[in-house]
């Protein structure tokens, strides 16, 4: 006598569970039992093979079967908290409790050729009241579902019930292992192998609450909850059992070996049913998880487009960038030319470099891997390369050699870094006399790097003090650019002249 779940995880609220494709089998699953039982009524009361064993088997597949339906009923009520669950839990764990006492009071179910606990009517008694407790507890399950018993409980509430449910049902399989253990002075249900007027009176109580629960059921609730559906079809399974029992008329008759039979199938069928269920929400998760990964693949590849898009757009710009510095330089080029007078010419010549310096940034974002990074080396390369042939530093005799460690830059980084070099190489050739000029890009002990540009300068002007801010351009450019990177800017005139400018290194990660 198990019950199917719509899921095994319900929703957080509580809607009505829909008779979906399962719903549709309860009405040919009912009329299957209820034929099968009309066929073996007339020969019901025949007596059968005595087979004492087949009650520990009857049992132990019925009882397993109830207690696992019993658990799941329980973990599903404390997700939605309603009373019909909680009375349909109950009465899953009542029928295991009484199940248990029924075994131990069923003669040779536990002992061969002897009860185990009780007498000759203990047995008997204990099957009245686990039939037609069952009976009750979900007729009024069914009840409250179809007069709109969902109000929820809180958590608190739902834990507290559970308890107190649990208390009760032991008590009472306690209550009635007492009873039977107390001694053989209950009311006669069984004679012999017979039933009595007294135990086909309780039958009947058992049978009207199991029909009534049933015609709710299949009247009031079938079409809108799944899980009520297939309790109709335990309730049917359960109604026939129980008439074959009656009308057998008494233990191992037709009627009653095949009542036993019908509970242990319709228990496993029930329970098989909640195993198709759990393959049911595999199936659907693993639907669900194709989907996400089909979102994902698919997200993936909108991502790579738009990444892709990206940086055609970035290279774009950079290219866009540099050919109009291009523009720019060409432009005081041209004006260059026209004038005459070498200061004018000599201050556009150093706007050039700094355009240059600016182009060549570009440049090198243009052609690097993440559009963001480049290695600093090989910009400071063709910088310095760039700043010596336009101001003619080899034809005066002046080589410059540049060490530059690979290290990777950004744009905020390196347009100050590379106006820097530009100003320190154009002073250089500005001071004269040097022939060595050595252009330095390393990293210290404290993690910062150094731009060093340093000459060997006039021997004559070696021991003279630095010379105070004269307020050019270029100085204006050095101290703006330095302050702007948090660095720190060193002048030694020993044996030429050193500027070393300390620079925190960009964080590339933000």
């Amino acid at each position: 006598m198990a019950i199917a779940l719509q899921s095994l995880t319900p929703p957080k609220t509580v809607p009505a569970v829909p008779a979906t494709i399962g719903g549709r089998w309860v009405v040919p699953l009912i009329l299957a039992q209820v034929l099968s039982t009309l066929a073996i009524i007339p020969i019901s009361g025949l007596p059968g093979p005595e087979l004492p064993t087949l009650t520990p088997f009857f049992l132990s597949g019925v009882l397993t079967a109830e207690l696992a339906t019993s658990f799941l009923l329980f973990a599903w009520f404390h997700d939605i908290r309603t009373w019909p669950l909680f009375l349909l839990a109950t009465a899953y764990l009542y029928s295991t409790a009484l199940l248990s006492v029924y075994l131990l009071t069923f003669p040779s179910a536990v002992l061969p050729d002897r009860v185990f606990v009780g007498g000759s009517q203990a047995a008997a008694w204990v099957f009245m009241v686990w039939t037609n407790g069952f009976a009750g507890l979900t007729l009024a399950a069914a009840t409250l579902e179809w007069r709109g018993g969902n109000r929820r409980m809180t958590p608190e509430q739902a834990r507290v019930a559970t308890k107190q449910a649990f208390i009760a049902v032991v008590s009472v399989a306690v209550v009635a292992l007492a009873i039977a253990a107390a001694g053989d002075h209950l009311p006669t249900l069984v004679t012999g192998t017979s039933y009595t007027l007294l135990n086909q009176v309780l039958s009947a109580i058992g049978l009207s609450m199991l029909m009534m629960g049933i015609v709710v059921i299949l009247l009031h609730i079938r079409r809108s909850n799944e899980l009520f559906s297939w309790l109709a079809v335990a309730l049917v399974g359960m109604f026939c059992a129980d008439l074959l029992t009656a009308l057998g008329g008494g233990r191992y008759t037709v009627g009653w070996t095949s009542a036993r039979i019908s509970l242990v199938i319709s228990a496993s069928v029930m329970f098989m049913f909640f195993v198709r269920q759990f393959v049911r929400r595999q199936h659907a998760l693993v639907d669900m998880r194709q989907l996400l990964e089909e979102a994902v693949a698919q997200r993936t590849a909108d991502l790579t487009e738009t990444i892709r898009q990206r940086d055609l757009l970035l290279r774009e710009v950079y290219h866009r960038v540099k050919n109009n510095l291009q523009v720019v330089d060409a432009l005081i080029a041209m004006e260059s030319r026209r004038l005459k007078d070498a200061p004018a010419r000599e201050a556009l010549a150093e706007l050039r470099n700094r355009v240059f310096a600016l182009g060549l940034v570009h440049q090198q974002l243009m052609s690097s891997n993440d559009l963001a990074s480049f290695s600093i080396a090989p910009f400071l390369r063709e910088l310095c390369d760039n700043v010596a042939a336009s101001l003619a530093l080899a034809e005066r005799g002046v080589r410059v050699d540049v060490d530059a460690a690979p290290i990777r830059v950004n744009l905020d980084f390196a347009i100050p870094v590379g106006l820097l070099t530009t100003e320190l190489l154009s002073n250089t050739a500005k001071r004269g006399q040097a022939t060595e000029v050595r252009v330095s890009f390393q990293p210290d002990a404290a993690g910062q790097a150094v731009l060093a540009v340093e000459d060997n300068g006039n021997a004559e002007l070696a021991n003279d003090p630095p010379q105070p801010n004269t307020g050019s351009t270029g100085d204006r450019i050095l101290e703006g650019l330095t302050r702007q990177l948090e660095g720190r800017m060193d002048v030694m005139r020993v044996n030429g002249t050193s500027v070393r400018i300390h620079l925190p290194l960009p964080d590339l990660a933000a």
